[in-house]
């Protein structure tokens, strides 16, 4: 969406819900989490504008995603190429949640009731879903609720290896590209 898509979006809300007293109030606009998002959602899911703007939103999120994982895919076959990584490597089990219309407290709670014992130790959660579904509110849920467990969103975790990876070709003198991907641990 462009800027002035964007500013458009603003305004509609902002003369529907302020100038027009909808639903939605400033406390829940302001508050800017999930009931900010579910609010909106309720108010205009029979609003043909509102519906538009959110297909045209949704379009361009997958769109984005889906070139994000064509390119995440293209760097995991170039480190198996390279021995870097295992071409199967083992996968900790994946639960699926569907979080339309739910709450960041209610998908926390679900996450959290399949985690059994491991929160009392401490645990590891690495997050995965398309763009805007929450995941980073869900976080913030999470770390409020489990001190002692580590939750980062995916997109955490890449740019945090990708910082790993150019600080040490920093330290090493070498410019960061495809040629110093190698299966060596120095």
């Amino acid at each position: 969406m462009g800027t002035l898509s964007v500013g458009a979006a603003l305004y509609y809300l902002y003369d529907t819900y302020v100038v027009g007293k909808k639903v939605v109030s400033l406390a829940v606009l302001e508050a800017s989490d999930d009931s900010t998002t579910n609010g909106i959602i309720a108010a205009f899911k029979n609003d043909a504008t509102f519906v538009a703007l959110a297909q045209a939103e949704t379009s361009g999120i997958l769109a984005r995603d889906k070139e994000d994982g064509d390119k995440l895919a293209a760097g995991i076959a170039l480190a198996v190429e390279k021995g870097v990584l295992p071409a199967s490597p083992p996968v900790e089990p994946v639960t699926k949640i569907d979080v339309l219309g739910k709450s960041a407290d209610q998908v926390a709670g679900e996450i959290i009731s399949g985690l059994g014992d491991a929160p009392a130790a401490g645990c590891v959660l690495v997050l995965q879903g398309l763009s805007g579904t929450g995941k980073g509110t869900t976080v913030d849920k999470l770390k409020a609720k489990l001190p002692k467990a580590v939750a980062w969103s995916n997109g955490n975790v890449f740019r945090s290896l990708t910082l790993l990876a150019v600080t040490r070709c920093e330290a090493d003198g070498k410019a960061f590209s495809e040629a110093v991907l190698t299966a060596a641990v120095p």
